[in-house]
Protein backbone atom coordinates (compact mmCIF):
# COMPACT_ATOMS: atom_id res chain seq x y z
CA UNK A 1 0.00 0.00 0.00
CA UNK A 2 0.95 3.78 -0.69
CA UNK A 3 2.17 6.30 1.91
CA UNK A 4 0.14 9.56 2.29
CA UNK A 5 1.96 11.75 0.87
CA UNK A 6 1.72 14.82 -1.48
CA UNK A 7 2.05 12.42 -4.60
CA UNK A 8 -0.90 10.15 -3.47
CA UNK A 9 -3.22 13.41 -2.11
CA UNK A 10 -4.60 14.19 -5.51
CA UNK A 11 -5.86 10.39 -5.30
CA UNK A 12 -8.09 11.13 -2.13
CA UNK A 13 -9.82 14.35 -3.57
CA UNK A 14 -13.70 13.36 -2.83
CA UNK A 15 -12.83 10.51 -0.20
CA UNK A 16 -12.43 13.35 2.36
CA UNK A 17 -11.56 16.94 2.90
CA UNK A 18 -8.08 17.30 2.06
CA UNK A 19 -5.32 20.51 2.06
CA UNK A 20 -6.32 21.68 -1.83
CA UNK A 21 -3.57 24.20 -1.21
CA UNK A 22 -0.55 21.13 -1.34
CA UNK A 23 -2.05 20.70 -4.92
CA UNK A 24 -1.00 24.11 -6.65
CA UNK A 25 2.32 26.25 -7.73
CA UNK A 26 1.58 28.64 -4.80
CA UNK A 27 1.78 26.89 -1.60
CA UNK A 28 1.78 28.56 1.70
CA UNK A 29 4.93 29.76 3.25
CA UNK A 30 5.60 28.92 6.59
CA UNK A 31 4.77 31.70 9.45
CA UNK A 32 4.48 29.52 12.63
CA UNK A 33 7.30 27.43 14.26
CA UNK A 34 5.58 25.27 17.22
CA UNK A 35 8.13 23.53 19.71
CA UNK A 36 6.54 19.90 21.05
CA UNK A 37 4.53 18.24 17.90
CA UNK A 38 2.48 15.88 20.47
CA UNK A 39 -0.99 14.26 19.77
CA UNK A 40 -3.00 17.64 21.02
CA UNK A 41 -0.91 19.61 18.60
CA UNK A 42 -1.83 17.75 15.97
CA UNK A 43 -5.59 17.01 16.87
CA UNK A 44 -6.35 20.50 17.93
CA UNK A 45 -3.98 23.44 16.95
CA UNK A 46 -2.89 22.17 13.65
CA UNK A 47 -6.26 21.57 12.87
CA UNK A 48 -7.48 25.19 13.18
CA UNK A 49 -4.49 26.18 11.40
CA UNK A 50 -5.86 23.73 8.65
CA UNK A 51 -8.91 25.62 8.85
CA UNK A 52 -7.47 28.82 8.14
CA UNK A 53 -4.88 28.01 5.17
CA UNK A 54 -8.48 26.78 3.78
CA UNK A 55 -8.94 30.72 3.17
CA UNK A 56 -5.25 31.54 2.33
CA UNK A 57 -2.33 33.27 4.40
CA UNK A 58 1.13 32.02 5.22
CA UNK A 59 0.18 30.34 8.40
CA UNK A 60 2.02 26.76 7.79
CA UNK A 61 4.00 25.16 10.22
CA UNK A 62 7.42 24.21 10.76
CA UNK A 63 6.83 21.25 13.77
CA UNK A 64 10.30 21.16 15.63
CA UNK A 65 11.21 18.21 18.42
CA UNK A 66 13.88 19.44 20.94
CA UNK A 67 14.95 15.67 20.59
CA UNK A 68 13.29 13.01 19.78
CA UNK A 69 13.17 12.03 16.46
CA UNK A 70 9.99 9.85 16.42
CA UNK A 71 7.21 12.71 15.14
CA UNK A 72 10.14 13.38 12.44
CA UNK A 73 10.54 9.62 11.15
CA UNK A 74 6.60 9.24 11.38
CA UNK A 75 5.54 12.29 8.93
CA UNK A 76 8.75 13.85 7.40
CA UNK A 77 8.44 10.48 4.32
CA UNK A 78 4.73 11.86 3.99
CA UNK A 79 5.44 15.84 3.96
CA UNK A 80 3.91 16.69 6.79
CA UNK A 81 0.93 15.15 6.11
CA UNK A 82 -1.20 13.02 8.88
CA UNK A 83 -4.95 12.06 8.88
CA UNK A 84 -7.32 13.70 11.82
CA UNK A 85 -9.90 10.69 12.54
CA UNK A 86 -13.27 11.65 14.60
CA UNK A 87 -14.13 8.58 16.27
CA UNK A 88 -17.55 10.45 17.87
CA UNK A 89 -21.09 8.47 17.29
CA UNK A 90 -20.81 9.57 13.59
CA UNK A 91 -17.01 9.06 12.61
CA UNK A 92 -15.26 11.36 10.12
CA UNK A 93 -12.00 12.09 8.70
CA UNK A 94 -9.80 15.02 7.21
CA UNK A 95 -5.80 14.80 5.83
CA UNK A 96 -4.08 17.90 7.36
CA UNK A 97 -1.68 19.96 5.69
CA UNK A 98 -0.92 22.71 8.04
CA UNK A 99 2.62 20.81 8.97
CA UNK A 100 5.09 21.67 6.04
CA UNK A 101 8.03 20.64 8.01
CA UNK A 102 9.12 18.51 11.14
CA UNK A 103 12.41 19.07 12.26
CA UNK A 104 14.87 17.91 15.04
CA UNK A 105 16.17 20.81 17.18
CA UNK A 106 19.29 18.35 18.47
CA UNK A 107 20.31 17.11 14.87
CA UNK A 108 19.09 19.81 12.75
CA UNK A 109 19.94 23.22 14.91
CA UNK A 110 21.04 24.90 11.72
CA UNK A 111 17.70 24.73 9.95
CA UNK A 112 15.30 25.30 13.16
CA UNK A 113 16.97 28.80 13.92
CA UNK A 114 17.22 29.68 10.32
CA UNK A 115 13.21 29.00 10.40
CA UNK A 116 13.03 30.90 13.83
CA UNK A 117 14.60 33.89 12.52
CA UNK A 118 13.04 34.33 9.28
CA UNK A 119 11.16 37.17 9.10
CA UNK A 120 8.34 35.12 8.18
CA UNK A 121 8.20 33.50 11.38
CA UNK A 122 5.33 35.67 13.00
CA UNK A 123 4.41 32.99 15.99
CA UNK A 124 6.11 30.17 17.87
CA UNK A 125 4.10 28.50 19.64
CA UNK A 126 4.82 25.81 22.06
CA UNK A 127 3.53 22.24 23.69
CA UNK A 128 6.46 21.25 26.13
CA UNK A 129 4.80 20.57 29.09
CA UNK A 130 5.86 22.42 32.60
CA UNK A 131 9.03 20.73 33.17
CA UNK A 132 9.88 21.83 29.70
CA UNK A 133 9.95 25.63 31.09
CA UNK A 134 13.15 25.08 33.76
CA UNK A 135 11.19 27.46 36.50
CA UNK A 136 11.26 26.96 39.97
CA UNK A 137 8.60 26.50 43.01
CA UNK A 138 7.95 30.37 42.54
CA UNK A 139 7.25 30.03 38.84
CA UNK A 140 10.25 31.91 38.29
CA UNK A 141 13.20 30.96 35.85
CA UNK A 142 15.49 28.45 37.82
CA UNK A 143 18.85 29.93 36.86
CA UNK A 144 20.42 27.31 38.67
CA UNK A 145 19.11 24.69 36.52
CA UNK A 146 21.61 22.19 34.94
CA UNK A 147 20.81 23.03 31.47
CA UNK A 148 19.62 26.65 31.87
CA UNK A 149 23.39 27.13 33.47
CA UNK A 150 24.79 24.80 30.23
CA UNK A 151 22.74 27.12 28.23
CA UNK A 152 23.60 30.26 29.96
CA UNK A 153 27.29 29.62 29.74
CA UNK A 154 27.10 29.41 25.39
CA UNK A 155 29.61 26.81 25.27
CA UNK A 156 26.98 24.71 22.79
CA UNK A 157 23.61 24.99 20.64
CA UNK A 158 21.04 25.28 23.11
CA UNK A 159 19.11 22.85 24.89
CA UNK A 160 16.24 24.42 26.49
CA UNK A 161 13.07 26.02 24.67
CA UNK A 162 14.18 29.46 26.76
CA UNK A 163 17.56 29.14 25.44
CA UNK A 164 16.47 28.41 21.77
CA UNK A 165 13.82 30.94 22.00
CA UNK A 166 16.75 33.88 23.45
CA UNK A 167 18.96 32.78 20.89
CA UNK A 168 16.54 33.40 17.86
CA UNK A 169 15.45 36.61 19.29
CA UNK A 170 18.91 37.67 19.83
CA UNK A 171 19.09 37.08 16.32
CA UNK A 172 16.92 39.03 15.31
CA UNK A 173 17.37 41.70 17.30
CA UNK A 174 21.03 42.07 15.69
CA UNK A 175 19.09 41.55 12.32
CA UNK A 176 16.33 44.58 13.09
CA UNK A 177 13.71 41.92 12.75
CA UNK A 178 10.81 41.90 15.13
CA UNK A 179 10.46 39.77 17.71
CA UNK A 180 7.50 36.65 17.09
CA UNK A 181 4.87 36.19 18.98
CA UNK A 182 5.31 33.50 21.39
CA UNK A 183 2.15 31.66 22.56
CA UNK A 184 2.08 28.77 25.22
CA UNK A 185 -0.60 26.26 24.48
CA UNK A 186 -1.09 24.06 28.03
CA UNK A 187 -2.68 24.03 31.37
CA UNK A 188 0.12 25.89 33.57
CA UNK A 189 -1.35 28.88 35.20
CA UNK A 190 -0.68 32.47 33.76
CA UNK A 191 1.73 30.28 31.38
CA UNK A 192 2.11 33.46 28.79
CA UNK A 193 3.25 35.70 31.70
CA UNK A 194 6.00 32.94 33.14
CA UNK A 195 7.22 32.22 29.85
CA UNK A 196 7.67 36.00 29.06
CA UNK A 197 9.37 36.68 32.16
CA UNK A 198 11.72 33.29 32.07
CA UNK A 199 12.93 34.63 28.50
CA UNK A 200 13.46 37.98 29.90
CA UNK A 201 15.36 36.87 32.98
CA UNK A 202 17.62 34.69 31.13
CA UNK A 203 18.19 37.56 28.81
CA UNK A 204 19.29 39.40 31.96
CA UNK A 205 22.15 37.08 31.91
CA UNK A 206 23.34 37.04 28.70
CA UNK A 207 22.62 40.88 27.28
CA UNK A 208 20.95 43.65 29.45
CA UNK A 209 20.21 45.39 26.16
CA UNK A 210 18.44 42.32 24.25
CA UNK A 211 16.45 42.36 28.10
CA UNK A 212 15.29 45.57 27.62
CA UNK A 213 14.18 45.19 24.26
CA UNK A 214 12.17 41.92 24.93
CA UNK A 215 10.74 43.84 28.10
CA UNK A 216 9.14 46.66 25.66
CA UNK A 217 8.56 44.37 22.34
CA UNK A 218 7.73 40.52 23.35
CA UNK A 219 4.02 39.28 23.18
CA UNK A 220 2.99 36.41 24.77
CA UNK A 221 -0.44 36.07 25.23
CA UNK A 222 -1.92 33.84 28.29
CA UNK A 223 -4.31 30.71 26.99
CA UNK A 224 -5.11 27.39 29.26
CA UNK A 225 -5.38 24.00 27.28
CA UNK A 226 -7.00 21.27 28.85
CA UNK A 227 -7.70 18.65 26.53
CA UNK A 228 -6.22 14.87 26.11
CA UNK A 229 -6.48 13.41 22.85
CA UNK A 230 -5.52 9.63 22.80
CA UNK A 231 -2.41 8.10 21.86
CA UNK A 232 -2.36 6.08 17.68
CA UNK A 233 -2.39 2.43 18.00
CA UNK A 234 -2.43 0.04 15.23
CA UNK A 235 -6.21 -0.38 15.10
CA UNK A 236 -6.78 3.47 14.56
CA UNK A 237 -3.89 3.14 11.92
CA UNK A 238 -5.22 0.23 10.28
CA UNK A 239 -8.81 1.73 10.02
CA UNK A 240 -7.58 5.11 8.91
CA UNK A 241 -5.89 3.41 5.88
CA UNK A 242 -8.69 1.52 5.19
CA UNK A 243 -10.57 4.58 4.96
CA UNK A 244 -8.32 6.37 3.20
CA UNK A 245 -6.57 3.21 0.40
CA UNK A 246 -3.11 4.47 1.22
CA UNK A 247 -0.72 3.99 4.60
CA UNK A 248 -0.65 6.90 7.08
CA UNK A 249 2.29 6.46 9.40
CA UNK A 250 0.83 8.59 12.64
CA UNK A 251 -2.80 9.52 12.14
Amino acid sequence: MANLSNQTLAGLNGKLPIPAYRLGEHKPQIGIVHLGPGAFFRGHQAWYTEQALQFGGDWAISAVSMRSPDVSQALSPQDGLYTLAVLDAVQSYQVIGSVQEVLIASEQYGQVLARLTAATTKYVTMTITEKGYCLNGSGKLDLNHSQIQQDLSGSGQPITAIGLLFTALAARYQANVAPFCVISCDNLTDNGHKLRKALIAFAEQKDPTIANWLSQQLISPCTMVDSITPATDDAIKAQVADVLGVQDNWP
